[in-house]
């Protein structure tokens, strides 16, 4: 819609459908949606409802009416036949691989992309109108686009939703961000570039009054859209239902202005064809149709949402993506007006071709290969830095968090980071700045009852989680979160209940876990080993479930059994400390002295030493007399608790083994004064030996 050429002279209304629908549907639509929307999120839905229903319903099913154009249009499609049978395939197999590989290049091009695409809608809505009412002068022209340009650089500059998502789709890519710094200055650059632009509007606009040229209808559509997309970034207590209303705007008009065309293309069509497509293209019928089937569109998307296995939510995720693609790839060219279809079905009067521009195929194989090049560079940038480590995931909170450090979003995200520091006091700080500027959000509330838990403030983490549970009643991790907490806080037969309603929603291994902590709990130990075993049949915590299946075993003294689930626990995650550590007193209690002496020595080479792994290893040493490695072994675990008495008592026995008297009996002595029971017949016998 963006490339207009027009003739002069002025169309019979300055209205692109009519003054009502214009209104209702391209120009006047914020006046609804911001009551609307706020009124839904304030009463009946949270923010992230919100943002699947417009997610599914307008960003996404409104490409449905772009690819009836493409498709349905002889004429067109005859004429950009190649386009339309190679991109769908191309695009799929650049998102298929960017999604699979879990790079994020793909993230960053569909967020500067749609940006365009959005000010590019609405300079073409504001070149209609002006082209409507008869005015082509060029200098007119430029001052649209840098009305638009202003408008979404302001809105990108000036949000902090819209910087963070910027800065991390950069930094994710491999591309390392500006210092923030930079963040003032470009903001102060911006203000002065949208009052230059507002000035030289303004100017303009006064001087077509005083001829009597005024266009109201493109004047009140750029300050509705201008208002929009500020409101939509800075001035909303939740991005979630910023971004919802401003899709809801650009999904509206594309939604009218395609159906108008449509219809009128249908109009065109329905003498040549028979009797029931005649009746099926009226007006009528044809709404019908064209709500029923972007409302399927819509679906595919909603219900999606519901995926859980990974490779199912990959490939949705690459059709969506490739929908995305398509759309901002086939608006560019399929809307311009110098296409014959166009003015005939807008009512727009064509300019003479002699002032037509065309668009040369090398200048569209170009553009082409500027969006190869850009893929195909964060392709390898990405794949060379490696951006999915942990290390490179914290310093990209830094990053972030030194450009907007009061957005909620990012400081739950710090708040979870400085959980995993075990810095829990500036976790519940953190996470308490996000619930108060997002309270109806589940994900803020969820981090606050995680950084409570941690805090070991239990009322305070079930209380959070009992909202965010309420406020997503469908998401099992909330069920998971207020599970583990109520077992913290020893509530075990109401854990109980909430897990189960969680699994009610998802068979999710790690709520099966939390389940299986709730039984062990209440000793309902048959109970916990049926949960615990569907729990290990997923290969993502099956390290973690046959570990506590082994626990269970040995509550029940089945210690075969226990075992063999610590063998596959240990097998599948070799690292994990507890299971091996685990084993290895199992074999001890079994007499598989060597066996537990490997698996112990094993811990000591993975992990830090502690001293119940000292002490544990030390008598497995001293059961095999081997009395030196026994003496150090214990001497390490005293090094690191100078207080242990089990330990003075042990290394004072090896000492004994090996007729050291006098260290023997002051290791003993410092047992029994820190209050280790000493049998009388080893006082006994180290007197005699003395």
């Amino acid at each position: 819609m963006s490339d207009c050429r027009i003739a002069s002279r002025p169309t019979s209304s300055a209205w692109i459908l009519s003054p009502t629908l214009d209104l209702l549907f391209l120009v006047g639509t914020p006046v609804l949606i911001v009551p609307v929307i706020w009124i839904i999120g304030r009463h009946w839905a949270t923010p992230e409802q919100i943002d699947l229903v417009v997610a599914s319903f307008a960003s996404f099913a409104h490409h449905l009416p772009g690819f009836y154009r493409c498709y349905g249009d002889a004429e067109l499609f005859a004429r950009f036949r190649w386009r339309f049978l190679l991109a769908p395939p191309l695009f799929l197999a650049v998102s298929a691989l960017f999604l699979f590989q879990d790079l994020h290049g793909l993230t960053l091009v569909l967020l500067l992309w749609g940006t365009w695409h959005g000010l590019m809608q609405t300079y073409g809505f504001m070149r209609i109108y002006d082209l409507k009412g008869g005015r082509q002068e060029r200098w007119s022209k430029y001052l649209d686009f840098s009305v638009c340009f202003a408008i979404f650089a302001a809105g990108m500059l000036y949000s902090d939703a819209r910087v963070n998502a910027v800065i991390t789709g950069l930094w994710q890519s491999g591309i390392p961000p500006l210092d923030a710094s930079w963040l003032p200055r470009l903001r102060g650059l911006c203000a002065v570039l949208v009052g230059l632009v507002a000035l030289c509007y303004g100017i303009n606009a006064i001087l077509s009054f005083r001829r009597g040229h005024i266009n109201s209808p493109k004047l009140l559509l750029a300050t509705m859209t201008g208002g929009l997309y500020l409101l939509a970034g800075t001035a909303t207590t939740n991005v979630l239902v910023g971004i919802a209303m401003f899709e809801v705007f650009h999904a509206a008009q594309y939604y009218a202005v395609v159906w108008t065309y449509n219809r009128r293309l249908a109009d065109a069509w329905r003498g040549s064809l028979g009797a029931m497509a005649t009746q099926l293209l009226r007006p009528g019928p044809l709404l019908a149709i064209y709500v029923a089937s972007i409302a399927g569109f819509g679906c595919v998307r909603y219900f999606g949402s519901l995926l859980t296995q990974p490779v199912m939510q990959q490939c949705l995720l690459s059709l969506i993506a490739t929908s995305t693609l398509l759309h901002f790839y086939f608006d560019g060219f399929i809307w311009k007006v110098r296409e014959r279809s166009i003015p005939q079905n807008t009512s727009v009067a064509p300019a003479p071709i002699s002032q037509q521009r065309r668009v040369l195929p090398l200048e569209h194989l170009a553009k082409c290969g500027l969006l190869v090049i850009v893929l195909g560079s964060l392709f390898a940038l990405e794949r060379r830095t490696g951006t999915n480590s942990s290390a490179h995931e914290d310093q990209l909170l830094k990053v972030v968090f030194q450009w907007t450090p009061d957005l909620p979003e990012v400081q739950a995200l710090a708040s979870q980071s400085a959980i995993r520091r075990g810095n829990v006091t500036a976790a519940v700080e953190l996470a308490q700045k996000a619930v108060a500027r997002r309270p109806r959000s589940y994900r803020a509330q969820a981090t606050l009852g995680r950084a409570h838990r941690a805090a070991g403030q239990y009322s305070d983490a079930i209380t959070a989680l009992t909202m965010a549970v309420q406020l997503a009643p469908g998401d099992w991790r909330c069920y998971h979160d207020l599970t583990d907490a109520l077992v913290a806080d020893e509530q075990f037969q109401k854990a109980r209940e909430v897990a189960v309603s969680g699994l009610d929603i998802s068979r999710n291994s790690a709520l099966l876990l939390s389940l299986g902590s709730a039984l062990c709990a209440l000793n309902e130990f048959d109970e916990a080993l049926a949960v615990l075993g569907e729990a290990a049949s997923s290969p993502k915590h099956a390290a973690v479930a046959n570990y506590r299946l082994g626990l269970v075993y040995l509550e029940k003294k089945n210690v075969e059994q226990a075992v063999r689930c610590l063998e596959i626990a240990v097998d599948r995650d070799p690292d994990h400390l507890q299971s091996r550590f685990q084993l290895g007193l199992s074999y001890y209690q079994t007499g598989r002295l060597a066996s537990a002496a490997r698996q112990f020595e094993r811990c000591l080479q993975n992990h830090a030493p502690f001293p119940g792994l000292l002490n544990n290893l030390g008598a497995v040493y001293s059961t095999l007399e081997r009395w030196d490695e026994a003496i150090t072994t214990y001497r390490r675990a005293l090094d690191l608790a100078p207080e242990n008495a089990a330990a003075h008592y042990n290394l004072a026995l090896a000492y004994y083994e090996l007729s050291q008297f006098g260290d023997a009996r002051r290791h003993l002595e410092e047992a029994r004064r820190l209050g280790q029971p000493i049998p009388p017949q080893l006082l006994l016998d180290l007197n005699q030996g003395r």
